[in-house]
């Protein structure tokens, strides 16, 4: 007993350690304050979309990540309230959130959720994803 004891210990703490690696790499306790920062960089063209362009997101975005960032999977019509504005424009920001792959979900007018496309992730996690090359 005392063997599978001593080999049960260790892999704990190696499963411990590279949980803590992890963590300290993702940072998932700034992940808000990152996708404020990506809307804001976005919107000054640093920051690229999909296909490499240029394109800010919509106003009502910053407020939709943000909101999923705590709440998780969320129905589409919870945000028009919060983003304060109408419907459609709420309705316009979340389909142009979901193209851009920042949003994700399973059917046509599910839940929403999170997305992290390729090209979000320099941005969004910044001690794993090297930052892109600037652009002359």
């Amino acid at each position: 007993m005392g063997k599978l004891r001593g080999w049960c210990e260790w892999f704990l703490s190696i499963c411990l350690d590279q949980a803590t690696y992890m963590s300290r790499l993702v940072q998932a306790d700034g992940l808000r304050g990152r996708l404020n920062a990506y809307v804001r960089l976005r919107a000054e063209g640093i920051a690229r979309g999909p296909d490499g362009t240029p394109m800010a997101l919509r106003p009502e975005a910053r407020i939709i990540l943000l909101h999923t960032v705590v709440a998780g999977e969320v129905a589409r019509g919870e945000f028009a309230p919060l983003a304060g504005r109408s419907e459609r424009a709420t309705r316009l920001a979340l389909a142009q959130l979901l193209n851009d792959g920042l949003l994700k979900s399973d059917t046509p007018k599910g839940n929403v959720r999170l997305g992290f496309p390729p090209h979000s992730l320099p941005y969004l996690f910044t001690k794993l994803i090297p930052p892109p090359p600037a652009r002359t």
